[in-house]
């Protein structure tokens, strides 16, 4: 973590990461303003948005007052070390199936905030490994990010059950036994 920290200048208390190709079917623009609400509370976070693609138009989102503390990576090699310095992972998305971004978030022990959309539903369980929030719901977003980095505890019981969930649900083991 501080060699992550370190390489991207990341001097706050939190990290907040969102890992999602720059994309119609992702929703960046509720990240983003989600981010910037809870900046207005709780400065001291950086927001991480990982992945390819055309990021021009979000950065123009972002206010000149939060720009040191919304990071815009691209596309990064070696993603898991840098989902492993988030404490929240997020996933804003119209639907897809299902999101290994979210699966690795879990993985690893972060609790994940998602929109209640396609595969999202299989990985997350409300109030136990994360948060279901409704399609372009920054409000909500906000206020979960908010409330999960003032309850370290709470945040840390979460990202447990994210891990004990992949690997109870998602292990190679009951995919293979799920197939046959």
């Amino acid at each position: 973590p501080d060699e992550i920290r370190h390489r991207f200048g990341i001097t706050t208390k939190h990290v907040v990461g969102m890992v999602a190709t720059f994309y119609y079917r992702k929703d960046y623009e509720t990240y983003l303003m989600g981010a910037q609400m809870v900046l207005e509370q709780v400065p001291d976070v950086t927001f991480l948005c990982i992945g390819d693609g055309d990021d021009a138009p979000y950065k123009k989102m972002v206010a000149k007052k939060w720009r040191a503390n919304i990071r815009f990576l691209g596309k990064q090699t070696g993603v898991e070390s840098i989902m492993n310095l988030c404490d929240i992972g997020v996933l804003c998305t119209y639907g897809e199936g299902i999101s290994n971004a979210l699966l690795e978030f879990s993985a690893l022990g972060k609790p994940i905030l998602a929109t209640d959309a396609g595969g999202n539903p299989e990985i997350i369980e409300n109030g136990v490994n994360g948060y279901l929030l409704k399609l372009e719901d920054s409000v909500h977003l906000a206020e979960s990010v908010i409330s999960l980095l003032n309850q370290p505890d709470y945040r840390q019981k979460l990202g447990t059950a994210a891990k004990d969930i992949v690997r109870t649900k998602f292990s190679i083991e009951k995919m293979i036994t799920e197939f046959y």
